[in-house]
C-alpha cells in the first residue's frame, strides 16, 4: 500500500476519534447543578458496544466554567488615624464545574478552583467531589466532600459567583480559606431525601464526616486527628404556591482538637452550631435570610466563646436588571483563638444592582457601608461574572 494511501487513512482516523471524543466532553451550553442536594443534568449518556464489557450506556461528562474579574474602591475611616483608601483589581476563582451520569440512579459531581492570591501564586482546590447514590426521592446517600447542609446559601451558590445575586457571599457563609468562621466543607457522607404532601415538602439533610482541623481553615480531607465525627442535620419545609417558601432549623456538632502552636489553644474545642433559615422566591422578588449561633467550650479550661452571625438579602428581579439590597452582621467573639486575626466583627449594609447582559454573564454595581472595630468603611465594587 503507498504512503499516500496510509497518511490519508491515519488522517481520516484521527479525525474520526477527535470528533468523537469532542462529542462526548463537550456538552450542550447549560447552568450548572446548583447545589449537593439536586441530581446533576445532562443529556442521556451515549451507548457503547458491548465488546468493552459495559452495560449498554457510557457516563457522558458535562463541563463548565466560571470565573470572574472584581474592581473595588474603598474609603477608610481609621479611629485615631484618619482617613485612607484602598482601590484594586482582583481575579476572581477559575471554576471548573464537572457533573456525570453513570447510571440511572448513580452521578459524579467535582468542582476543582483555581485561585490567585496577593503573593501572585496560584493555588489549586478540590473544593468539591463525590458519588451520589438516589435510592428514591425520600432517600440518597453520597460520600466524598461536600457543601455542609447549612442553611440555602451554602448549597445553592457554589463558587461561581454568576450564579449568586450578591457581589460575595456573606460573612458568616464565606468559604474556610477566605476566612470562614462555619465549617462549609464536609468530607465523608451526606445523606437526605424529600416528601411531598399536595402544596407542601419535607426534606432532611445530614453529613457525618471529618470534624474541623486545628483552625479555622483546615479542612481534614485525609484523614481526622480526633475520632470524634462531625454531624450536622437541616430540616426543611417547603411551600408552593405563587412563589415557593423554604424554611427550616440546623444544628451541628463537633470536637476540635487543640493547637498546641497558639498559646491558650491546648485544650479541645467543643462545637455546637443551631440555625435556622428562610428563603422566598417567585417571578419578582427573592429574599434570603439565614441566622447562625456559634458556640466553643474549651474543655481544658472550661471557656466558652459565642459567635452569632445572620444575613438578609432582598433582591427585586425587573427581567435584565435586578436591584438589590441587604443587611450582614457578624459579633465573632475576638477572645476566640480557634479563628485567626483576619476574621473579625463586621456590621454591613449594602444596596447594588445585577444587570445580566445575557445568562452567561452578568455585571454587578454594589455599594458597601462597613463597620469594623475602630473602621468604619465605604466601598464601591463593580464585577463582571461570567460562565463558559
Amino acid at each position: 500500500m503507498r504512503l499516500g494511501t496510509l497518511r490519508r487513512r491515519a488522517v481520516k482516523v484521527a479525525t474520526a476519534l477527535c470528533l468523537s471524543a469532542a462529542t462526548l466532553l463537550i456538552p450542550p451550553v447549560a447552568r450548572a447543578d446548583d447545589g449537593d442536594s439536586a441530581e446533576p443534568t445532562d443529556e442521556p449518556a451515549r451507548p457503547i458496544g458491548r465488546e468493552f464489557g459495559a452495560s449498554d450506556i457510557a457516563p457522558r461528562l458535562s463541563l463548565h466554567g466560571f470565573a470572574d474579574v472584581t474592581a473595588t474602591a474603598y474609603f477608610d475611616d481609621v479611629d485615631g488615624v484618619g482617613t485612607s483608601s484602598r482601590n484594586y483589581f482582583a481575579l476572581g476563582e477559575l471554576d471548573l464545574f464537572l457533573v456525570s451520569h453513570l447510571a440511572d440512579n448513580v452521578s459524579f459531581l467535582s468542582e476543582i478552583v483555581f485561585e490567585s492570591d496577593t503573593d501572585a501564586e496560584v493555588a489549586v482546590e478540590l473544593e468539591r467531589i463525590f458519588i451520589k447514590y438516589t435510592v428514591s426521592d425520600r432517600f440518597w446517600i453520597s460520600l466524598g466532600r461536600h457543601h455542609t447542609a447549612f442553611g440555602d446559601w451554602n448549597e445553592t451558590y457554589h463558587h461561581g459567583l454568576l450564579l449568586q445575586p450578591t457581589v460575595a457571599r456573606p460573612e458568616v457563609v464565606q468559604f474556610e480559606d477566605h476566612g470562614g468562621v462555619l465549617p462549609v466543607h464536609s468530607v465523608g457522607f451526606a445523606l437526605g431525601g424529600r416528601v411531598f404532601k399536595r402544596s407542601w415538602g419535607f426534606e432532611y439533610a445530614a453529613n457525618i464526616g471529618n470534624g474541623r482541623g486545628p483552625t479555622s481553615r483546615d479542612v481534614q480531607t485525609g484523614s481526622d486527628l480526633n475520632d470524634q465525627k462531625a454531624v450536622t442535620l437541616r430540616l426543611t419545609a417547603s411551600h408552593e404556591a405563587k412563589g415557593r417558601l423554604l424554611f427550616g432549623p440546623m444544628v451541628h456538632f463537633d470536637k476540635i482538637p487543640p493547637n498546641p502552636a497558639v498559646p491558650g489553644r491546648e485544650g479541645e474545642l467543643t462545637e455546637r452550631i443551631v440555625g435556622a433559615y428562610l428563603t422566598y422566591r417567585d417571578d419578582r422578588f427573592e429574599l434570603l435570610s439565614e441566622y447562625y449561633y456559634i458556640r466553643h467550650e474549651d474543655n481544658l479550661t472550661g471557656a466558652r466563646y459565642n459567635s452569632p452571625g445572620y444575613f438578609l438579602i432582598g433582591v427585586v428581579d425587573f427581567g435584565k436588571l435586578k436591584p438589590y439590597g441587604g443587611y450582614d452582621r457578624l459579633d465573632v467573639d475576638t477572645d476566640d483563638l480557634f479563628y485567626g486575626p483576619e476574621i473579625t466583627p463586621l456590621k454591613r449594609g449594602l444596596v447594588g444592582l445585577r444587570w445580566d447582559l445575557n445568562s452567561f454573564n452578568a455585571l454587578k454595581f454594589e455599594f458597601r457601608h462597613d463597620i469594623r472595630p475602630g473602621v468604619h468603611s465605604n466601598g464601591f465594587v463593580v464585577q463582571t461574572a461570567f460562565m463558559f
